[in-house]
C-alpha cells in the first residue's frame, strides 16, 4: 500500500478559502454564467464539442 502525506495546515486553508469554481469548458467561472451560456457550455461539454465561447462576461485571470 502506498502513503499519502497530509499537511494538515494546507488542507485546511484551501478548503476554507474556496476560489471561484471554474467552467470546464470556457475561461468564466460557473457562477458568471447566465441560462444560455450554462446551457452552451453543457452541451458543448457533453458533446464533446470544440467550440468558442458566448459568455457575455469577459474572461477572468486565472
Amino acid at each position: 500500500m502506498s502513503r499519502i502525506d497530509v499537511e494538515p495546515a494546507v488542507a485546511v486553508a484551501e478548503i476554507a478559502d474556496p476560489g471561484p469554481i471554474a467552467c470546464a469548458v470556457c475561461p468564466h467561472s460557473v457562477e458568471s454564467h447566465d441560462t444560455i451560456a450554462r446551457r452552451f457550455c453543457t452541451a458543448t461539454q457533453a458533446g464533446a464539442f470544440n467550440r468558442g465561447c458566448v459568455c457575455t462576461g469577459g474572461p477572468e485571470k486565472a
